[in-house]
């Protein structure tokens, strides 16, 4: 992955934080997603703007591409815990 360690911990507490904060239920969301053959990329895309979190600073050295492997991460962490 190519986000530096301290963006990637600092998303994933952001995303953590809205989850939680906004009692979220990401599996629940997760399974709607698939019933309507969105894609998982898409689903971490809309956590990522359900978060709120501000990802400007990222594309100096990254593109969309770097940010969705970080967000897919992010997703199957949530999902899996």
């Amino acid at each position: 992955m190519k986000m530096k360690p301290a963006d990637y911990a600092n998303l994933q507490a952001e995303i953590n934080y809205a989850v939680e904060s906004g009692n979220l239920n990401i599996r629940k969301r997760h399974a709607e997603y698939q019933e309507k053959g969105l894609s998982a990329e898409r689903f971490a895309w809309d956590l990522l703007w359900w978060s709120g979190a501000n990802v400007v600073n990222f594309y100096s050295y990254l593109n969309d591409n770097h940010i969705s492997t970080a967000l897919l991460k992010i997703t199957k962490e949530l999902l899996d815990s």
